[in-house]
């Protein structure tokens, strides 16, 4: 009873939060599922925090002492937890859900205790089938990064409504915004392409490059790419959250660019594909209450060029307190490689690269429908053509999401 209690006690708590948090389900419990769904128990908990004035502000010596500890020994293991299950379970997890199982199947996931109370890191196992193409196995082995990537970006968005940093959730942003560039810069083995030390961009990079034999892609071709991932001002932004925290308790603000009368905050970022890395220009653009996400991406790597465009404003227009939004994504890639994996474990050699490309886009439309005065109904419907595009399915397939979101 006093559990059930204390739920009933945070969900109140969290709605009054001003940018949406909830529980979010689709399909295949995809990384935009997986990230609200997993962001929700941590906001419950510090809102908590702050309903039962836990957290104290006072800047003598053992306050600092005490706020230190509680980021070291709480906050930061349970955001590397999240991050961890948002990489295993929603990343590597879901592309191989949504690939089905005439190609792979999931055996089971695993998790080492968090720093500082262990060595941390994760694990997904899976079974492949003869079928499962190099192609899948790319977009298989990159699908953690992508995760945690996305993660990230929905933690930004939420910052940005609220106009603030909150520290205790510093470590998250940090974890999820750099699991690429600290799989890249300490995973890396300097052996090429070794499979066996279970790092990702090792499987990466062997696929990638057995995949299109006339490009390589080398660990440091990798390593200079993920140089990109530091033109990040939110990375900045959240380390001093943190130590801000430490020295007065406070919420650090998030400065933007002031533009007319609207607000902009950019970055760059690196991303992983099935045919190649890209790097994206994405832009946060406020007006008023309104927030609108949108993005350029662009890449190159074995003659074949590929880039694209998307746009997102969940709040577009408002009709009788009910919220309506689109997004919309286009590209052009590419066409996914038919070289089976087992052809490739036995060195057969691999087919030419495709040169020529296809074009494909996704459109969403968005909706929060109020249920009660602090309580919405958030519902994603769409659909998006055959192609790449981080958090969804690789084939043409609708896209349908559903949850339940604190008020906005």
């Amino acid at each position: 009873m006093r559990i059930f209690l204390l739920l009933i006690l945070s969900a109140h708590i969290l709605l009054s939060a001003a940018a949406p948090y909830g529980l979010l389900t689709d399909t295949y419990m995809s990384p935009y599922a997986g990230a609200d769904t997993l962001m929700l128990p941590q906001k419950a908990l510090m809102n908590l925090q702050e309903y039962w004035n836990l957290r104290t502000c006072k800047k003598n010596f053992l306050f600092r002492i005490e706020r230190l500890s509680e980021l070291i020994f709480l906050w930061d293991p349970i955001s590397y937890m999240l991050m961890v299950t948002q990489h295993e379970v929603f990343g590597h997890g879901y592309r191989i859900r949504s690939l089905g199982s005439y190609y792979a199947t999931v055996c089971g996931y695993g998790m080492g205790a968090p720093p500082p109370y262990g060595p941390g890191g994760g694990f997904t196992s899976y079974n492949i089938s003869p079928t499962l193409t190099t192609s899948k196995e790319i977009a298989i082995t990159a699908a953690g990064v992508e995760a945690t990537g996305l993660l990230a970006g929905e933690l930004k968005k939420k910052w940005i409504l609220d106009r603030k940093i909150d520290p205790r959730q510093a470590s998250l942003y940090l974890y999820s915004e750099h699991d690429l560039s600290r799989y890249i810069f300490e995973g890396l083995s300097g052996n090429e392409f070794d499979l066996n030390s279970g790092n990702d961009m090792e499987a990466y990079l062997f696929w990638l490059n057995s995949t299109y034999p006339q490009g390589y892609l080398s660990e440091n071709n990798l390593k200079t790419y993920a140089l990109v991932n530091l033109v990040d001002p939110t990375t900045f932004y959240a380390i001093y959250a943190w130590f801000n925290y430490v020295a007065s308790g406070e919420n650090s603000s998030i400065p933007m660019i002031p533009l007319f009368s609207t607000r902009l905050l950019p970055n760059l970022r690196l991303s992983l594909t099935p045919f190649g890395p890209e790097v994206l220009l994405e832009n946060y653009l406020t007006y008023k209450s309104q927030l609108t996400y949108f993005y350029l991406k662009a890449g190159e790597f074995a003659g074949n060029q590929y880039y694209g465009l998307g746009i997102e404003n969940k709040t577009l227009w408002s009709y009788k307190k009910c919220c309506f939004g689109l997004r919309f994504d286009g590209w052009k890639q590419p066409l996914y490689s038919s070289y089976l994996l087992i052809d490739a474990l036995d060195n057969t050699p691999a087919p030419a690269p495709t040169t020529s490309g296809s074009y494909g886009a996704a459109l969403q439309a968005t909706l929060y429908y109020p249920l009660t005065n602090k309580m919405n109904i958030y519902a994603v419907v769409g659909g998006k053509t055959s192609g790449f595009l981080p958090g969804e399915s690789l084939y043409t397939n609708p896209i349908l999401r559903i949850g339940l979101f604190g008020m906005l």
